[in-house]
């Protein structure tokens, strides 16, 4: 084992004592409303049961999210986000899983021949540096569960890449800014075998759209298609068209 390895796995092991220190010292409370003894309360569960579908602007791909990104649904995600709330992570993936099941992209990728990958948006190194975690994965595996079990044959995959960006997505103003931060940041991994299979993209959080934008356009200048993006949550910009969709 090299030496960044074990530097890497007692840092994970020094997060997992801190948190098990703070829950016996400080009982936690919802993530979204603070109510005592919860992950996430019922009532804040539920916001993310209130699904959302889009067009992804300029490229065509339909996008869903779980919640509208604001109050409880944006303090729960915000915590697990930047604040190691790992808790969080068997709460948001059933979410995940079944916002996949409630959009029916199933019954577009079960032919026989078909190579799905399921593809995280790309967090920068100083992102992960900082949060100790790949957060989208737990998300990422839910989708691949849930398509598996639906029989589709799939896998995931981190293909994409993004490098020289130092501000934070959330930090930069509107749909230009950000598609000008990232323009020729995001790209394939060489060996992540993009080409000729059917992506599914999976994020967090879905503001104004350059992010997913310039990973769709990564994934087809690698020779991939992207199928459908998923995320937890979501702020459209003004004017953008999104429906509900029914878990029936």
């Amino acid at each position: 084992m090299s030496g960044g390895e074990d530097a890497s796995g007692l840092l994970g092991a020094v997060r997992a004592w801190g948190r098990e220190a703070i829950d016996l010292l400080l009982p936690r409370g919802c993530a979204g409303c603070d109510a005592p003894d919860e992950t996430l309360c019922p009532s804040c569960r539920a916001l993310f049961g209130d699904y959302r579908r889009w067009t992804l602007s300029g490229q065509g791909v339909p996008c869903f999210a779980c919640a509208d990104y604001r109050a409880a649904a944006r303090a729960a995600i915000l915590g697990w986000k930047d604040h190691d709330d790992v808790e969080l992570d068997r709460v948001f993936a059933p979410c995940m899983a079944d916002l996949v099941r409630v959009s029916g992209v199933a019954g577009m990728l079960r032919a026989p021949d078909a190579r799905v990958l399921v593809v995280p948006a790309p967090s920068s190194a100083s992102s992960l540096r900082r949060r100790g975690r790949a957060h989208v994965r737990p998300l990422t595996d839910a989708v691949v569960a849930e398509l598996t079990g639906e029989g589709v044959r799939v896998r995931s995959a981190d293909a994409l890449r993004v490098k020289g960006v130092r501000s934070k997505s959330v930090e930069t103003r509107g749909i230009r800014g950000r598609m000008n931060r990232l323009d020729g940041r995001i790209g394939v991994s060489p060996r992540a075998g993009v080409a000729g299979t059917t992506v599914l993209l999976v994020d967090d959080i879905v503001t104004t759209g350059a992010t997913l934008s310039r990973c769709v356009d990564a994934i087809r200048t690698a020779g991939g298609r992207v199928a459908a993006a998923f995320a937890l949550a979501h702020t459209p910009p003004p004017g953008l068209g999104v429906s509900g969709i029914s878990a029936a």
